[in-house]
C-alpha cells in the first residue's frame, strides 16, 4: 500500500504546472517548460530516415525505487534495462523513505521511431524526470522545487556507470547541481569531468550537455553493448580510478 500511494505521488508531481528549480542557495526560482520533446524541420527529417529494423530489446518493468510510466514505451538493450535497475536500486538505498523514481520513455518494442522523439529509437536513450520534493497533499498546485540532492545521486550514479555516452539537461539545472555539488565537498575537477557547466552551453566538455527543452528532465543515452567508451566518459572513468589507487 506505501509503494502504490508513494508511485501515486510521484505521478501526480509530475503533473503539476509549473515546476521550479531552485538556483542552489539563491533565492531565484527557474520555472521550468512543459515537458516534450521540442520538434524541428531537422528532426522530423532525421526521424523520417530511421529504418525501421526489429532490435532484440527488453522491456523495463518496476523495480526498487522506481515505476515505468508507459510499459509500451519502456523497451531497452540488456545494458540499458541492468543498469537502470542498478541505479534506481542504489537511489533506494540511498533514500529508503523517498517516493519512487518515474521512468519516462525508453524505445517501442522492436526500436524503430518513437512519437514526440527524435532518437530513443534503438533502446539506448531514456528520459527521467527531475526529482521533485515530496508535498503532503497531491492536489495542491503550487509550483514545487527540483531536490537537487536525489536529482544529483542519480545523474552522479549514471555517470559512475561508465556505461553512458552523454546526458542531456538544461544549463540552468547543470548550475543548481553545480553548486550543490560544490557545497557538499565535491571537486572541481571531478565536476568537470560530469557537468558542463560553468563552461559554454557550446563547448564539448562534461559527460552532461546542454540541451533545448530539457529543463524537468534528463535525457541519457547509454552505449551500445560492447562499444568503446566516449572519450569525456573514459577520461572519467580513468581518472576515477586513479582516485582509489
Amino acid at each position: 500500500m506505501t509503494h502504490l500511494r508513494g508511485s501515486v505521488l510521484v505521478v501526480a508531481l509530475t503533473l503539476v504546472s509549473p515546476l521550479a528549480v531552485r538556483h542552489g542557495q539563491c533565492k531565484k526560482t527557474y520555472v521550468i517548460k512543459g515537458m516534450g520533446t521540442h520538434y524541428t524541420g531537422k528532426g522530423r527529417e532525421i526521424r523520417r530516415r530511421k529504418p525501421r529494423r526489429r532490435l532484440p530489446l527488453v522491456q523495463l518493468k518496476n523495480g526498487q525505487g522506481f515505476v515505468v510510466a508507459k510499459p509500451d514505451r519502456a523497451w531497452g538493450t540488456r545494458l540499458v534495462v541492468y543498469q537502470l535497475n542498478r541505479i534506481m536500486a542504489l537511489y533506494r538505498v540511498r533514500f529508503p523513505k523517498a517516493p519512487p523514481v518515474i521512468i519516462l520513455d525508453l524505445s517501442r518494442r522492436g526500436g524503430g521511431v518513437l512519437d514526440n522523439h527524435n532518437s530513443h529509437v534503438d533502446g539506448r536513450d531514456v528520459d527521467i524526470p527531475l526529482i521533485l520534493d515530496e508535498v503532503e497533499d497531491v492536489t495542491d498546485t503550487r509550483p514545487r522545487t527540483v531536490n537537487v540532492a536525489r536529482t544529483w545521486f542519480i545523474i552522479k550514479a549514471v555517470a559512475e556507470s561508465c556505461d553512458v555516452e552523454y546526458m542531456f539537461l538544461d544549463r540552468k539545472v547543470q548550475e543548481s547541481l553545480y553548486n550543490h555539488a560544490l557545497l557538499h565537498g565535491m571537486s572541481q575537477t571531478e565536476l568537470s569531468h560530469i557537468l558542463q557547466y560553468p563552461a559554454a552551453e557550446t563547448a564539448r566538455s562534461g559527460i552532461v550537455r546542454h540541451w533545448t527543452n530539457h529543463h524537468d528532465h534528463v535525457h541519457v543515452r547509454f552505449r551500445h553493448e560492447g562499444a568503446p567508451l566516449m572519450p569525456v566518459v573514459k577520461a572519467y572513468c580513468d581518472w576515477k580510478k586513479t582516485q582509489k589507487e
